[in-house]
């Protein structure tokens, strides 16, 4: 019986360490498998994969900042770059486009129209109300 615990432990822990290398949670792994079965637990481990860590991430964000694709060939070059490496063209500057936030217009005043006093359900412009009639 001290045999079988023992092992079973001593596989817990292997289920730890190969959980640490694919950059998984050892502690917790170590645990599940002390509960449900080291066998168990290193076949999912083995199944899920290696997980990304934050620092491969944040690498890969600053990556893609700093290259970009050839329009013409599809190569990777270097986002400041004004002419292809690969092929010779001539590549167009980046340009980062502000999102502009929806202008918000104020309020009508009132439900009648400014210029003829007709009550209909209005129109904006310049945050006064104007029927239809009057913007034809």
């Amino acid at each position: 019986m001290a045999t079988i615990i023992f092992s079973w432990i001593m596989f817990s822990i292997l289920v730890m360490v190969v959980a640490h290398r694919y950059n998984r949670s050892s502690i917790g792994w170590f645990l599940l498998s002390l509960i449900i079965s080291p066998l168990f637990s290193i076949i999912f481990i083995l199944v899920l994969g290696k997980a990304t860590s934050t620092q491969e991430i944040i690498a890969a964000k600053q990556h893609a900042k700093q290259h970009r694709d050839c329009p013409e060939c599809g190569e990777e070059v270097k986002a400041v770059a004004k002419i292809c490496k690969h092929c010779r063209a001539e590549l167009q500057p980046i340009t980062h486009q502000k999102q502009e936030s929806p202008k918000i217009t104020k309020a009508a005043k009132s439900t009648t129209c400014i210029k003829c006093g007709i009550r209909e359900t209005p129109r904006l412009e310049n945050g006064e109300a104007i029927c239809s009639k009057c913007t034809v």
